[in-house]
């Protein structure tokens, strides 16, 4: 009876240390590893209309089996390298997070479905993937550069008939094996990214926004490659190169020496002009004043004449005579010529300091207004 106790205590006290072990979660409050079966599940639970296609998908089995592996789950020595799940009528969006829990994942068929969502940079973590085919779908959004960046292994890449927008990723290049490259039938603008990959034997970028001259890379394949791009140009799509957009106008910038001299010109002008102004104003002030002087002498002059007929020399020849020799002299005009004239002199050395080119237009200026003041 105390042997049989002492058995029953000792399997109690392993029991429950076992469950202490097999809950490692409770203990430390951290979260179970995740197992494949979890991810294909959560996987399954992310799709729609998923229930009858993907039955087998069950906690039952394990998805390498045995029996069997789950349907569309390609296994390698129990490990799930690939997933085939096109043309199931799949909706609804991708778990990123289960889907970058298979490190060693080689390859995923999604095509012909109908899924939905934008690419996240958590398909990064796929580094192991050759084939990724995701065409026909309604897959939308611009497609983070970071997410072809580490699948440097990539051979295959089909993204055509989606929604997908933006520039084309210039990641997808970092793949230096990859062969087949299909873009077609999306909203992808800007310009092709320019590569140089040897291995590259199928490539389709029609019907898209695509704008700019095509890469001489890509060049060797067909037209209807680039088809539907309507500001894409250059071979093969026709033998004229894209035209070449005129530079915009350079300003020609002159010695410092011939800089200098310009704005003094301009300078000079400006005087200039503003002198001779004064003088065509005070020459007209002056000639209205010599009209009304002579109007005034020619009634004098007539009514002498009236009261003595035998005057002997007529005061309108006096008269005449005065105004010829109050006439304005052109003498400040040709003053004003001759200074304008050597500012303009070819020789540099001969040109006069704006100093003194000023002080003489000053001068006219005021030997103009002194004539005008004594008339």
């Amino acid at each position: 009876m105390r042997k049989t106790k002492v058995a029953f205590a000792f399997v109690f006290y392993l029991l429950i240390h076992l469950m202490v072990l097999a809950q490692p979660a409770a203990a430390d409050g951290t979260a179970a590893p995740m197992t494949d079966a979890t991810a294909l599940l959560l996987l399954k639970d992310s799709f729609k209309d998923a229930a009858d296609a993907l039955s087998s998908w069950s906690s039952s089995t394990p998805p390498c089996g045995p029996p069997s592996n789950w349907f569309g789950v390609i296994c390698l020595h129990g490990i799930v390298t690939g997933l085939r799940l096109a043309n199931l009528g799949l909706s609804g969006t991708i778990n990123v997070d289960a889907l970058s829990h298979f490190k060693g994942l080689r390859s995923v068929s999604l095509n012909n479905n109908n899924i939905s969502g934008p690419l996240t940079p958590g398909l990064a973590s796929l580094r192991t993937m050759r084939s990724l085919f995701l065409s026909h779908n309604r897959f939308d959004g611009e497609i983070p550069d970071v997410v072809f960046g580490s699948m440097r292994r990539l051979k295959k890449l089909w993204l055509d008939h989606n929604q997908f927008s933006g520039p084309i990723p210039t990641s997808i290049f970092n793949a230096t094996k990859l062969t087949e490259l299909r873009l077609d039938d999306n909203a992808f603008d800007g310009l092709i990214p320019s590569l140089n990959l040897s291995s590259l034997k199928s490539f389709n970028a029609s019907n898209n926004r695509l704008t700019g001259p095509i890469p001489t890379s890509l060049a060797r394949f067909d037209a209807s490659s680039f088809a539907g791009n309507p500001d894409l140009c250059g071979p093969p799509l026709s033998s004229t190169p894209c035209p070449t957009p005129s530079p915009p106008p350079t300003m020609v910038e002159l010695p410092k020496e011939q800089s200098s001299f310009g704005k003094t010109l301009a300078i000079l002008v400006g005087i200039a002009v503003a002198v001779a102004a004064v003088i065509a104003i005070v020459t007209l002030l002056r000639g209205r004043r010599r009209e009304d002087k002579f109007d005034t002498l020619s009634m004098v002059a007539s009514a002498e004449a009236m009261e003595s007929a035998a005057a002997p020399a007529p005061p309108q020849a006096e008269l005449l005579d005065r105004v010829i020799a109050s006439q304005p002299s052109t003498g400040d005009m040709v003053r004003l010529l001759r200074v304008g004239a050597a500012c303009v002199d070819p020789d540099p050395e001969q040109r006069p300091e704006m100093a003194d080119v000023a002080v003489l237009i000053g001068e006219i200026a005021e030997a103009a207004v002194a004539v005008a003041v004594d008339q």
